[in-house]
């Protein structure tokens, strides 16, 4: 999941690197990512080069369709939608369920 625009030319370097080996889906998560930024002190970045980036995004917008191509699908949702308990009793709830996804979100630099 792609939830912000790329910081630098790393991330983009690896993102290129990798998109033809991993999908890669856009989610919607920093500020109107993958739309402009309404903050003034916000990183500037066009946000067409993000809204057909991805096969499929995850968004939060009322009207997906007026900012994404026919060839991006799209979802109602967003980061905060994927809130769970935390790790170690989410593990234990459903350590005995049948495991039919194979899906990984990591925020890992997020600061709480």
């Amino acid at each position: 999941m792609v939830r912000a625009p790329f910081r630098g030319k790393d991330d983009e370097d690896l993102f290129n690197f990798y998109k033809d080996d991993i999908l890669f889906l856009g989610i919607s998560s920093f500020e109107a990512f993958p739309l402009k930024s309404p903050n003034p002190y916000s990183a500037v970045y066009e946000s067409e080069y993000y809204l057909n980036m991805f096969p499929g995004f995850l968004h939060m917008m009322r009207e997906p369709e007026a900012h994404f191509t026919l060839q991006v699908q799209t979802i109602l949702m967003s980061q905060s939608d994927f809130m769970l308990d935390d790790a170690i009793h989410f593990g234990q709830k459903h350590a005995n369920e049948e495991k039919i996804y194979d899906f990984v979100y990591s925020g890992g630099d997020q600061v709480s």
